[in-house]
């Protein structure tokens, strides 16, 4: 999904609409598990619905978009800058997009200071449960 569609997806579902329009003209359903689960992400995180829509939080979008970028280059990336700025979100919605783009199931690697990574591990099992955690110290 574009983030054009991820907008109109997140606002169809705010104003509880069973269908929303895509960019490329097709109809998609309202009521699907990847976007509830963004729902109640940012519902968790009390990000507002408007704020978010409207790109307030483009530092996270850029973010995401540089880390899918590299990614698709099949380059290893790092991402650094101040705390509470979003990573660790950045890095899951990059997981749960790649586990949904491909049919291999490789593994990926998060190096963290030990000090967060049990953070990480929760992080992971209350936004994306699908996701299997191994901690390696």
């Amino acid at each position: 999904m574009s983030w054009d569609d991820i907008q109109a997806a997140l606002k169809a579902y705010q104003e509880k609409r069973k269908y929303f329009v895509l960019q490329n003209g097709m109809l998609a359903k309202t009521e699907q598990p990847t976007i509830e689960k963004l729902a109640q992400t940012l519902h968790d995180l009390d990000i507002n619905f408007k704020d978010f829509i409207h790109g307030k939080l483009q530092h996270q979008k850029v973010g995401f978009n540089w880390l899918s970028t590299v990614g698709n280059y099949n380059f290893g990336g790092l991402l650094a800058d101040e705390m509470g700025l979003g990573k660790t979100l950045q890095i899951i919605a990059l997981l749960l997009a790649r586990k949904e783009q491909t049919s291999h199931k490789l593994p990926n690697l998060i190096v963290a200071p030990a000090s967060v990574i049990y953070n990480w591990q929760a992080e992971v099992k209350r936004f994306a449960p699908d996701l299997r955690v191994a901690l390696f110290r």
